[in-house]
């Protein structure tokens, strides 16, 4: 009986580490939304890199002329993952779902939804 309790917690600990990996691994490459914002729509990119297990990241704002804000952190957690962006006081918590980031832009107090894409391809509007 204990090898069968044995061999039931080593299958779902095996399921939840390659969940986690393969989300990670998902997540490396550029991923691009517009966060809206009253009647303005701004350009964000994440640029994601995976080294070994760790992801980190670097963020672009294109109509503000930022180019690779340093991105505190990078946390995933299954299927949710959320960016930290210290210098501007803000944070992206989205769900990673049909291959799409959907979530939201939290800084000074406010909340706004923003939907990213994946690919050098993903349309970005430009005011």
């Amino acid at each position: 009986m204990n090898l069968i309790k044995s061999t039931m917690v080593i299958a779902i600990l095996t399921s939840v580490l390659l969940s986690f990996a393969s989300s990670a691994a998902n997540l490396a490459g550029q991923w691009k939304g517009n966060l809206e914002i009253g009647q303005q729509s701004v350009p964000i990119i994440f640029n994601v890199t995976q080294e070994s297990d760790k992801l980190s990241a670097t963020m672009d704002s294109p109509l503000q002329g930022a180019k690779d804000i340093p991105v505190k952190s990078v946390e995933v957690n299954g299927n949710k993952v959320a960016f930290n962006i210290a210098v501007a006081g803000a944070r992206y918590e989205a769900s990673f779902e049909g291959g799409k980031l959907i979530g939201n832009w939290n800084q000074s107090g406010q909340s706004f939804p923003l939907q990213m894409e994946q690919g050098a391809t993903a349309a970005v509007k430009k005011n």
